[in-house]
């Protein structure tokens, strides 16, 4: 049995976003003898509100949890770990997959799970190595923290000078390690002890780095070290990179109305508007790259991703909603100019 971990806590969006995608994966798996649906929360109320019927296990987090959780270091992507050895701990007997809550499925993924075992990790999507980390750093992240080098910087000389003892094993890294999305993240029950080493690792990349995904580089440096990592992404859509506009459709979506229908109800209805969705959030993607293209004067390069945001525009009132708050953005960046 494999548990599907979310974790959601501290606001209203955070929750909206772990009903929306534990529907959309109820919509594909439905109730099932191989998976149990766990929500490690401090709101049960929220959700029980929502996914009343169906089958789900709450993990309470208290704020003394959550707090204990961050430690002296301040880093709450901490908690991603800690409560996952939580629930390792617990069931030490099923595998985990734990999935962020900017998520949400697209097709059922039982084939890929089966394949957990003590040689098969799941992480979403390979990213970069540590060889390109601050060619890629500079190019995507350079306007939006002031020196942004310094991050990945730090880590190269980190690991550059540092042998590391997980499990009284003694592990160095290199140039070629890669670094992989944890917006997913597939252990298998022979593995859960994996996790006291990724949170030491994490224990030591953040203090020395100061690197926000000190958690994601940890979880895919000791995982790709130990076990064989496949690829969770034509399975689900991560949406991070236009959160603000989905969070948008999905409150729109889960209403107080919609809270008072019968779970099978709730879990057809989110499978009918998940392709639309998907669609969107590509159109938003393809849309961004054509706008940054045509600034810098790539005329080409603009015009064929504008041709895929185009092409991506799904027939749904989702997608009028949507526009809605595109024109409503662009018009506030207009008056504040």
């Amino acid at each position: 049995m494999v548990n599907i971990v979310y974790l959601a806590y501290g606001r209203e969006e955070e929750y909206r976003r772990a009903v929306f995608s534990a529907l959309s994966f109820l919509f594909f798996h439905g109730s099932s003898e191989h998976f149990r649906l766990i929500i490690a929360t401090d709101n049960q109320e929220y959700f029980d509100r929502f996914l009343k019927g169906a089958d789900v296990e709450y993990f309470l987090l208290s704020q003394f949890d959550l707090t204990e959780m961050v430690d002296e270091s301040g880093y709450i992507h901490r908690r991603k770990i800690c409560v996952l050895d939580k629930i390792a701990h617990v069931y030490p007997e099923r595998d985990i997959f734990y999935l962020d809550s900017d998520t949400f499925f697209v097709k059922n993924s039982l084939d890929v799970l089966k394949k957990l075992n003590a040689g098969t990790s799941i992480m979403h999507v390979r990213e970069y190595s540590l060889g390109e980390v601050q060619q890629i750093y500079k190019k995507f992240m350079g306007d939006k923290f002031e020196n942004a080098l310094q991050y990945p910087e730090r880590f190269l000389k980190l690991i550059s000078k540092t042998i590391f003892e997980i499990e009284g094993e003694k592990i160095s890294f290199n140039l070629t390690h890669q670094v992989w999305n944890s917006g997913t993240v597939g252990i298998s029950k022979s593995n859960l002890h994996l996790l006291k080493g990724i949170l030491s690792l994490s224990d030591i990349f953040f203090p020395s780095t100061g690197w926000f995904i000190s958690e994601q580089i940890a979880f895919s440096l000791l995982l790709q070290e130990k076990t064989r990592l496949a690829p969770f992404s034509n399975y689900l859509v991560h949406y991070y990179g236009c959160k603000a506009r989905v969070d948008h459709l999905v409150r729109e979506i889960l209403t107080p109305e919609f809270a008072e229908r019968a779970i099978a109800e709730k879990v057809k209805s989110i499978g009918s508007l998940l392709p639309a969705l998907k669609k969107i959030v590509s159109h938003d993607q393809f849309f961004s790259i054509s706008a940054n293209a045509f600034k810098r004067r790539k005329i080409y390069k603009g015009a064929s991703f504008l041709i895929k945001a185009l092409l991506n525009i799904p027939l749904s009132r989702l997608f009028w909603s949507y526009l809605g708050l595109r024109s409503a953005e662009l018009k506030a960046a207009l008056r504040a100019h």
